[in-house]
C-alpha cells in the first residue's frame, strides 16, 4: 500500500530546541516534524483490457495545527503524478469527507485548466494556455461521451468528477460573458441543463411533492427544484472562488 507524508522544516532556536518525539527528526540546526500523511491502495481490474491498475486514496491525515495550509492538496498532487507516471486507469477515493471532496474538486478543476479542458469561448475571457487540447467550446456546448473519455484518459479521474468540473467551468465562463444576467440566453440554457440533472438526481424526493388529493403539486415542485438549483449554484460559486484564489497564489 503506497504511503505519503509531509514534514515541515523548522529552524531550531534556544527556546524551541528540546527533546525529540516520535514525529520529529533533528538534523544540524533544523528539525523536521510530521504534519500530514496519506495512504492509498493499489488494485487491479482484470476485466479491463488496458491500464488495469488503479489507485484509491484511503485516508488523509493532517495535524490540527497544520490544517488549511495546502498540505492535503500537495499530497493529492503527488499521488496524481504517480497515477500518471505509472499509466494507471484512474485515481479514486474511499468514502471521502466533505472537506476531501471539495479539495479533490478544486484540484480537478485546476488540472482541467492546466490541460486546457473545458475552455469555453468568451469575448471577456482573454486567458490563453499553450497546452491546448481543443478549440474554445461554444457556451451552449454540452459534454459528450467522446470528450468525457478524452478527459478521463488524460487526467485519470472518474467521470463523475469530470462532469462536476465541466459544470463549474461552464458556469464560470457564462458568468464572465453575461455578468450573471439570469435572462441571458446562455444562462437560461445552463439553468435548464442543470435543473434537468437535478430532477433526475432527486427524482424520488421530488415525486413525493403532492397536494392533499395525492396529485403532483406543480407550484411546490418548482419551488423545491429552484431551491436545489440555487443551493447548487452557491456551491459552484464557492468552488470557483477557491480555485481562483489558489491559482493566484501559484502564479
Amino acid at each position: 500500500m503506497p504511503q505519503y507524508s509531509i514534514t515541515s522544516k523548522l529552524l531550531l532556536t534556544s527556546s524551541s530546541a528540546g527533546p525529540n518525539n516520535d514525529s520529529t527528526t533533528t538534523t544540524n540546526n533544523y528539525t523536521r516534524k510530521f504534519v500530514a500523511y496519506m495512504t492509498a491502495l493499489e488494485f487491479t481490474n482484470p476485466f479491463r483490457k488496458e491500464r488495469q491498475k488503479a489507485l484509491r486514496v484511503c485516508q488523509i491525515v493532517t495535524l490540527p495545527t497544520n490544517q488549511r495550509q495546502g498540505h492535503g492538496s500537495k499530497l493529492l498532487e503527488q499521488v496524481t503524478k504517480d497515477v500518471e507516471s505509472e499509466d494507471m486507469f484512474e485515481l479514486t477515493f474511499e468514502d471521502p469527507s466533505n472537506v476531501l471532496t471539495r479539495m479533490r474538486q478544486v484540484n480537478d478543476i485546476i488540472a482541467c485548466k492546466k490541460k486546457n479542458f473545458f475552455t469555453f469561448a468568451s469575448s471577456k475571457n482573454s486567458s490563453n494556455n499553450s497546452d491546448s487540447n481543443s478549440m474554445p467550446l461554444p457556451l451552449d456546448w454540452i459534454i459528450n461521451a467522446t470528450y468525457l473519455n478524452e478527459v478521463q484518459k488524460s487526467l485519470r479521474i472518474t467521470k463523475k468528477q469530470i462532469i462536476f468540473s465541466y459544470e463549474v467551468m461552464k458556469y464560470e465562463a457564462i458568468l464572465i460573458e453575461t455578468g450573471g444576467n439570469q435572462s441571458n440566453e446562455y444562462m437560461m440554457k445552463y439553468q435548464k441543463e442543470l435543473k434537468g440533472k437535478l430532477e433526475k438526481l432527486h427524482k424520488f424526493d421530488l415525486d413525493q411533492i403532492k397536494n392533499s388529493e395525492g396529485v403532483k403539486d406543480e407550484l411546490q415542485y418548482k419551488v423545491a427544484l429552484n431551491l436545489l438549483y440555487n443551493n447548487n449554484i452557491m456551491y459552484l460559486q464557492d468552488i470557483i472562488s477557491i480555485v481562483t484564489n489558489q491559482l493566484k497564489k501559484k502564479s
